[in-house]
């Protein structure tokens, strides 16, 4: 897994994915520490981009995955730091080790989807996780 630093700290690279509006997504590469912040870039021309992304959280320790409720996000032309995806404190509680994976999946509006109004951007969108 890529790491590198800004002036932000020191960031692990998790993948680049163009999502589509059939499939959750997952990014190649998950992460192991109770991460503290996401950091997710939009690549691509969003000028012409008409809808959002929804960005969700699936955990694994022992046995079945937990999938954590998901957030809706708009195309912005900065990157945009989510941390609101951690794991809750109870799971913490029962077991210290977890592995994270993102999981990302666009969405068009109801209005633009009925009327049939589709035409919008393939775009990426890039993450990134720093640690604690």
């Amino acid at each position: 897994m890529p790491y590198f630093q800004d002036e932000y700290g020191y960031w692990e690279e998790l993948g680049t994915i163009t999502p589509n509006t059939q499939d959750w997504l997952k990014y190649p590469y998950s992460t192991e520490l109770n991460q503290t912040l996401f950091r997710f870039t939009f690549v691509g021309d969003i000028s012409k981009v008409e809808s959002f992304c929804w960005v969700r959280l699936v955990v694994r320790s022992q046995g079945e995955p937990i999938v954590l409720p998901a957030q809706r996000y708009y195309c912005k032309s900065r990157p945009f730091g989510l941390d609101s995806l951690t794991i809750p404190k109870y799971l913490i509680l029962k077991s210290p080790r977890w592995i994270q994976e993102v999981e990302i999946r666009k969405s068009v509006s109801r209005g633009l989807w009925r009327y049939g109004i589709t035409n919008d951007m393939n775009y990426q969108i890039k993450a990134e996780v720093t640690g604690t």
